[in-house]
């Protein structure tokens, strides 16, 4: 019987992945960046180099398993499974217990992950999983215990998949820095050997955050997330000096146990906004806030300074608002229109790439007119992990049934969004009217007797 092998050049990333020491290995990145095959390639490689070696290939659900990365392999040996188990590297393949047995006594188990007590008494020398976002980190934990197989040198456990936001595998492979886990990524666009009109395809059909997650491979793209627009690589910049001549704001969402975050804004000749500070602190009073922002201000200038409008709010004991004690400060606030979705909605419309606006730092066509400095990072922390709150089951039949953000770590995206919500360079046009209206209300420490006066809008609760 004559078997096509399969001869395979293979790309940088899979060659790196494929050769890989580490004890804990993973290929992630785009639809097509040749994963999966080189997942294949690597267990054949310890199954033949090390005699007697076991493998588990697995996927969460059988069907997938089958169809997609068990066939890869036999692809591999130039074969299906009709025909494996007479080739002549093969000395058995059984169908029902899902065994491939090797000439040399090397064997690879093919399961299904979705019941850990079927993994719990083998002794394995390496497992690989394809599709691993699909697994819960318990499976993973699970399979790294069994990576106990005496008699080979390398025991190695080994991942391939598409990313899916800060998960458990960012986690372990990117963010903790761990030397035991190495991560290969490689976006759809890296493999030449895809048809010439498969990416272009999914650019043309593919929403923008799936082709950030599909195509390029980001992390940073999560289920249901809010701001999704968000791209580190187009809105995060390299801080510099901030012109004389520009507008500059600031805006303050308090908080107590929760982090107190202040940002700063500085507005160019063509309304782009810039975020060029950042103070975020939990635990600290009112008044240690209120003392650090202005230290941190230093002798700027700035047109207004927003707040949460709750802030106005005195306490039922009597305590001064948190907007009084700003002021003892020397920090005036005016209250921020807090429209939820208004907000979410203004902050979008700011991050989204104009094709036609020219980058005030490249001077190139395409820009967005939100910018952060890298130095803020709490806010940039922030964006990819805001997220609509998921429904419960009972709630799925309700109509209209609004949609709410988790409301979780999102200090530094609300005073995000009290500022882009005062409309920022149309309020300077009213200034004198505007300053009128300050002076007002430095005569009414009682805000609801300087609404009664025009200074708040209270439909709006806050400039508009």
């Amino acid at each position: 019987m004559q078997y096509e092998v399969m001869e395979i050049r293979l790309l940088p990333q899979q060659d790196e992945f494929v050769f890989s020491n580490a004890r804990f290995c993973a290929f992630f990145g785009g639809f097509g960046n040749g994963k999966t095959l080189a997942g294949c390639i690597k267990a054949l490689r310890l199954s033949m180099e090390y005699p007697g070696n076991v493998g588990v290939m697995g996927r969460l659900s059988q069907p997938q398993l089958r169809a997609t990365t068990r066939k890869t392999f036999f692809e591999l040996l130039g074969c299906n499974e009709d025909i494996v188990a007479a080739h002549p590297l093969v000395s058995k393949f059984n169908k029902v217990e899902n065994l491939l047995r090797f000439s040399n006594g090397s064997e690879i188990l093919f399961r299904h992950l979705d019941t850990p007590s079927d993994l719990l008494s083998l002794n394995l020398g390496w497992f690989y999983v394809d599709q691993a976002e699909e697994i819960s980190e318990n499976m993973f934990l699970i399979l790294q215990s069994r990576l106990r197989l005496e008699g080979v040198p390398v025991r190695q456990g080994f991942l391939t998949g598409n990313p899916e936001g800060h998960n458990w595998i960012w986690r372990r492979f990117i963010k903790e820095g761990n030397p035991e886990y190495h991560m290969v990524q490689a976006a759809s666009l890296e493999n030449p050997h895809l048809p010439p009109d498969y990416v272009p395809m999914l650019m043309r059909s593919y929403p923008e955050v799936w082709v950030r997650r599909y195509v390029y491979g980001s992390w940073d793209v999560f289920e249901g997330q809010i701001y999704g627009g968000f791209d580190p690589g187009v809105h995060v910049i390299q801080p510099f000096r901030i012109p004389e001549g520009w507008p500059r704001y600031r805006s303050i969402d308090p908080g107590r146990t929760n982090p107190t975050c202040c940002l700063w804004f500085a507005l160019d000749t063509d309304g782009n906004v810039f975020v060029y500070r950042e103070y975020y602190r939990a635990g600290r009073i009112v008044s240690e806030n209120a003392r650090a922002v202005s230290e941190m201000s230093g002798a700027e200038r700035y047109v207004y300074t927003v707040i949460d409008p709750s802030a106005r709010q005195s306490s039922a004991l009597g305590y001064s608002s948190v907007v009084a004690e700003y002021l003892d400060h020397g920090i005036d606030t005016v209250p921020a229109a807090n429209g939820l979705r208004a907000g979410i909605n203004r902050v979008g419309e700011y991050l989204r790439v104009d094709p036609e606006r020219i980058h005030p730092l490249t001077g190139e066509k395409g820009s967005p007119r939100l910018f952060v400095f890298g130095s803020c990072e709490n806010l940039i922390r922030e964006f990819p992990r805001y997220r609509w709150r998921q429904l419960k089951s009972a709630e799925m039949g309700a109509r209209n049934q609004p949609e709410e953000p988790l409301g979780v770590d999102d200090h530094a995206l609300d005073a995000l969004r009290y500022f882009l919500a005062s409309r920022p360079g149309h309020l300077e046009k009213e200034k004198p009217e505007y300053l009128t209206l300050q002076q007002k209300a430095r005569g009414h420490p009682d805000e609801l007797a300087a609404q009664k006066v025009g200074v708040m809008d209270d439909h709006m609760g806050g400039i508009i």
